[in-house]
């Protein structure tokens, strides 16, 4: 039953289930030279940058308090989901950014190890107007992490400092927003770069846009809650359709990267998403 995708993803949240599936998984990115893949990323970077380089270790040094860590990641992402959808507007940046959040925690462990703590968020919110309201990026945190899980899954963008070749090598991009130069961008950057974004229809581009979009307003609603109405009132443009784009996104990114654990479990190079049919029962793992 586990090559029946809707079984499969159901499997992920029990943790016996899924030790077992994370086991294929770690056995499939070894033979497929993720080992050195790895490495080759760590020694591009500078010291500096390494804190948050994902790595591959043997499997015996997983505990099973590992495997259920991971497992309540994904429970807690589709509960913070449903919570979110329902909940007024005041509160859905905040549940949805944590929903999203806990979502990638779940995906990026479920294929490499990191030998430190996360250290924080890895953005945070600047500028005290609308007018420079936007986010400044740190050297390592957690969306450094997400970064570059994409990356060593050949899955590279904007922010990432180098780019995954056919070879195994990494070529460097020295693109504007490459994190390693800790770069800053506001809100109209923001809506700039994803209007000018070509289709991407393995989504991962929109996937690393929506986290920061959700990151934001879940600042802004925490911390400048009038300046987050007068967003939501469309009192100074159209941001809010931006935002409201990133909130409709999170069951089209946790199929899509179900359906990554899915082709990697059995070493598929990235099945269409016409083969990932994913329709969680939300009041079967999620709160009432």
């Amino acid at each position: 039953m586990i090559n029946d995708t809707k079984f499969f993803a159901g499997s992920l949240m029990i943790p016996h289930s899924y030790k077992d599936i994370f086991k294929k998984i770690h056995s499939n990115l070894i033979n497929q030279n993720y080992r050195v893949i790895c490495n080759t990323y760590r020694s591009k970077l500078n010291s500096s940058f390494q804190d948050d380089v994902p790595v591959l270790r043997e499997f015996d040094h997983y505990s099973d308090s590992d495997f259920l860590r991971n497992t309540i990641f994904l429970k807690q992402a589709l509960n913070f989901a449903k919570l979110g959808k329902t909940s007024i507007i005041e509160v859905k940046p905040l549940l949805l950014h944590y929903a999203e959040n806990q979502l990638f925690a779940f995906f990026i462990n479920s294929f490499f190890h990191f030998n430190n703590t996360s250290k924080g968020h890895g953005i945070k919110m600047i500028g005290d107007n609308y007018e420079n309201i936007g986010l400044e990026f740190a050297k390592a945190g957690f969306f450094q992490r997400v970064v570059n899980t994409y990356t060593v899954l050949k899955h590279e963008w904007i922010f990432s400092p180098y780019k995954r070749t056919v070879n195994e090598e990494f070529e460097k991009l020295d693109l504007e927003f490459d994190f390693t130069k800790k770069p800053t961008i506001t809100l109209q950057k923001l809506i700039e770069l994803k209007d000018g974004s070509k289709p991407d229809p393995p989504g991962h581009i929109f996937d690393q846009f929506d986290f920061l979009f959700l990151f934001l307003a879940s600042s802004l609603a925490r911390y400048k809650p009038d300046m987050w109405h007068s967003i939501v009132g469309g009192e100074h443009g159209n941001e809010i359709a931006y935002f409201n784009q990133s909130f409709d996104r999170f069951d089209k990114l946790s199929a899509r990267l179900i359906h990554v654990l899915f082709s990697i479990y059995y070493n598929a190079d990235y099945l269409p998403l016409s083969h990932m049919d994913v329709d969680l029962d939300y009041d079967k793992y999620t709160v009432n």
